[in-house]
């Protein structure tokens, strides 16, 4: 399968970079733990890049888990 390019802003880069380096599944606090910014500001930018469709999101229990869709992974 051919790798897809991303092209994500300065702003939603170390959100990007840090779902990569957890296997491109996690939830907002964990990326927060990661690249040190608040969460509310993680979750915004994860939801930012479910719009634009990089992401998927599904809710486990009360967390909402934020997935690299496979032809961006």
């Amino acid at each position: 399968m051919p790798q897809v390019q991303v092209s994500v802003s300065s702003r939603l880069l170390p959100t990007w970079v840090a779902l990569k380096r957890l296997n491109g599944c996690a939830s907002a606090t964990e990326i927060s733990q990661i690249t040190g910014r608040q969460c509310a500001v993680e979750s915004g930018i994860l939801n930012e890049l479910c719009r634009m469709g990089v992401l998927d999101k599904e809710k486990r229990g009360c967390e909402k888990i934020f997935t690299i869709r496979d032809e961006h992974a």
